[in-house]
């Protein structure tokens, strides 16, 4: 599934992201998880590397899902990157495409293998440069594991921010906190 978003950009889901369980996302400052370019990868084979997500850029062990920014530079060739969890066979599919002598990003939800790793296949010879932006970990609540969408919050009236103190601001968080919980559970 590719979700159009505004200028020009899209974003993939990959099938094994799109069949997880109800998760919550934790966005985090983008952070490097890999630079063909600069540093040595991990390879799988000739055209494969394999990455360990959790317990790097602060993605946790037990993370089920990354969001991801996949590059590819320095290419040789047309061609196309896959990226799988890498406990199961490599997709047919792609979250990338590029030509030669060409630099193209993508944007990707992709689930991790149970051992928090990804694969990442290249077709002919590129440079890749992988960024995380957040994780999913299980959702703990029952609304949220039923796959409803659990408001944490709110204010009972949206302010404008020209309130007289800051215990007025909290008391709108807490009337508004208490609001949802009783209508949303």
């Amino acid at each position: 599934i590719v979700l159009f978003l505004p200028l020009g950009r899209a974003c993939s889901l990959s099938a094994a992201a799109l069949a997880a369980a109800p998760a919550s996302f934790t966005p985090i400052a983008p952070c490097r998880l890999l630079d063909t370019r600069t540093g040595a990868a991990q390879p799988v084979d000739a055209n494969t590397v394999r990455v360990q997500v959790t317990g790097s850029c602060g993605v946790p062990a037990g993370a089920t899902a990354v969001a991801l920014v996949l590059v590819a530079t320095d290419t040789a060739d047309e061609g196309f990157v896959a990226a799988y969890p890498s406990s199961v066979p490599r997709p047919v599919a792609s979250v990338l495409n590029y030509t030669a002598a060409d630099t193209r990003a993508n944007g990707t939800i992709m689930a991790l293998s149970p051992d928090g790793r990804i694969d990442v296949h290249t077709s002919t010879s590129a440079k890749l440069v992988i960024d995380t932006t957040g994780y999913f970990k299980p959702a703990v609540s029952g609304t949220a594991a039923a796959g409803r969408f659990v408001p944490v919050g709110g204010m009972w009236v949206e302010a404008d921010m020209n309130l007289p103190s800051g215990e007025s601001l909290v008391r709108q968080f807490v009337h508004g906190q208490r609001y949802f919980e009783s209508r949303f559970g």
